[in-house]
């Protein structure tokens, strides 16, 4: 979770929260990134409440 999300922000302590570069180097150096999907919007959650999101998909292939 990246930390423009509305639950990062309330800083309960028991979240991850990451920047991008953050995110990228979790990966160094054993996988080789070959997309980083960022999602930073407004939506909503499933029980039907507004809320900020702020996620990321990483596609990644580990090097040998």
């Amino acid at each position: 979770m990246g930390p423009n999300d509305s639950w990062a922000k309330m800083e309960r302590g028991d979240l991850t929260v990451h920047t991008r570069t953050e995110v990228e180097a979790l990966f160094y150096p054993n996988f080789k990134i070959i997309d980083v999907y960022e999602h930073d919007s407004e939506g909503m959650t499933l029980i039907g409440k507004k809320k900020h999101w702020h996620t990321y998909s990483v596609v990644a292939q580990k090097i040998r």
